[in-house]
């Protein structure tokens, strides 16, 4: 009985291994609000809340989701609210725009 549990518990390290991998991923990801300044061509410049202007790389594999469904870079017109999250590298990992019904919550 003992060796049919080898299997079992090599897929249980994968799964916990997996899992641990993720959580450390999102760990090392960050998230900024602000407002769109513009966004087109693979560029987003935004204002942070202190107003202080950053400008963004957004590759065409990104997620765009524009209030609540999937959307373009290009669907973000200036004085949007929305949201950026980056990796630890500052690399876009997604952008949305913020929904005011649930910022006001």
């Amino acid at each position: 009985m003992v060796p049919r549990l080898a299997p079992v518990m090599a897929a249980l390290v994968v799964i916990v291994c997996a899992m641990s991998m993720r959580l450390a991923s999102a760990a090392d990801a960050a998230s900024h609000e602000g407002m769109v300044v513009s966004a087109g061509e693979s560029k987003l410049v935004m204002t942070d809340a202190d107003g202080k202007e950053h400008s963004h790389t957004v590759a065409p594999s990104i997620p765009v989701t524009v209030n609540g469904k999937p959307g373009k870079l290009e669907d973000l017109k200036k004085g949007t609210r929305i949201r950026v999250s980056t990796d630890k590298d500052g690399n876009v990992l997604t952008v949305a725009t913020l929904d005011a019904r649930k910022r006001s919550s």
